[in-house]
């Protein structure tokens, strides 16, 4: 018995290193068009989030992929394009030899830029919102979980960066990008800022700008409860009677 428990966890740890490859893998495949990267990390949040609690990953995949498109795609663009922008002028900057403050402040613009957008994009899975309240949830999270926020990011984008510009020295790093890294890092980002999730998700259920997604889990939710109590009383009339007429 204790042989066969031994199989089993190992199986297990298998199954989920497997299934954290293949996440991955996918994922570094929707990337490929560039401007899609917004768009398939929705899709690899979206699929983690099914396997936690027990659902298909790929069905997850399927639907962060297909519904988070609009946003997802925008807060990444925008942040591409700004990231572009403040790289090449940093670039004619330092060739120019001048003052050093204006590439300082251009690191600092890029890291909050980088921290809106990772908050953009994990607000737009795990609490869909209308666009008023995302944008207004997503600049709070900047001021209100800076730490947490700030190294999520950094977790996900400083390899890539180290291995776009030292790509001799981060060789191996790409090799690890290649097989699971994104996967692990979009688990660990997510788990880094689940108590600032929980206090937005709370938030919108109270005011009522949670979306049809959510909400109508929450709703289906409500009523598989209140049938299940509405057939425990019918079966109790039900008891009842056979004892009457008995």
């Amino acid at each position: 018995m204790e042989q066969k428990g031994w199989f089993e966890k190992f199986g297990n740890i298998v199954t989920k290193i497997g299934t954290i490859i293949m996440m991955n893998l996918l994922f570094l495949v929707c990337c490929i068009p560039v401007v899609t990267i917004g768009q398939a990390w929705c899709a690899l949040l979206t699929a983690l989030r099914y396997q936690i609690r027990g659902d298909s990953w790929w069905d997850g995949f399927k639907f962060g992929f297909k519904t988070r498109f609009l946003r997802g795609t925008l807060a990444w663009c925008i942040l591409l394009a700004v990231d572009v922008i403040m790289l090449l002028d940093v670039m004619q900057y330092t060739a120019a030899e001048v003052s050093m403050i204006y590439p300082v402040m251009a690191c600092v613009m890029f890291a909050l830029m980088t921290m809106l957008t990772s908050a953009f994009l994990i607000l737009n899975v795990y609490i869909p919102t209308p666009v008023g309240k995302w944008i207004h949830n997503a600049t709070a999270m900047v001021f209100k979980a800076p730490l947490q926020l700030l190294v999520a990011s950094a977790i996900v984008w400083a390899p890539v960066l180290l291995a776009i510009f030292w790509f001799d020295i981060f060789y191996y790093v790409i090799m690890i990008f290649l097989v699971a890294y994104f996967a692990l890092a979009a688990l660990a980002s997510t788990m880094l800022l689940k108590d600032a999730l929980i206090v937005y998700l709370l938030d919108a259920r109270a005011t009522g700008t949670l979306l049809a997604e959510e909400g109508g889990a929450v709703k289906k939710e409500e009523r598989s409860t209140e049938g299940t109590a509405a057939r425990g009383k019918r079966e109790e009339g039900k008891r009842k009677g056979r004892k009457l007429s008995s």
